[in-house]
């Protein structure tokens, strides 16, 4: 099975150890909200992450849908540079995998 890896982390903990994942997470990219470039949301977004990533509460999130192995240290906005979002605002808030347009990691 090959599939986005929140998805996959979710399904392996949800499996009651019918599944297990073979391997680690390959070609991540970030995951985040899009928002209209300029909006003030944006920046409010960034700063309520932050805020759960300082209270531990992003970790208990993270952790009970399977996706703490790609949590992030620090939210950005626009932090895939490598990435053209055009006209939306890019708030980061979780590495997952990636590859050919469609999300994978291997069962």
């Amino acid at each position: 099975m090959s599939a986005d890896s929140p998805v996959t982390g979710f399904a392996v903990k949800m499996s009651g150890g019918a599944l297990e994942s073979v391997g680690d997470v390959f070609e991540s990219a970030p995951y985040g909200w899009p928002v209209e470039k300029g909006s003030p949301l944006a920046e409010s977004l960034r700063q309520a992450l932050e805020h759960l990533i300082q209270t531990g509460e992003y970790r208990t999130i993270a952790t009970m849908w399977g996706v703490d192995k790609g949590m992030i240290d620090h939210p950005v906005i626009n932090g895939a540079t490598s990435l053209d979002f055009g006209d939306i605002s890019w708030v980061e808030f979780l590495a997952a995998a990636v590859g050919g347009g469609r999300n994978r990691h291997l069962l």
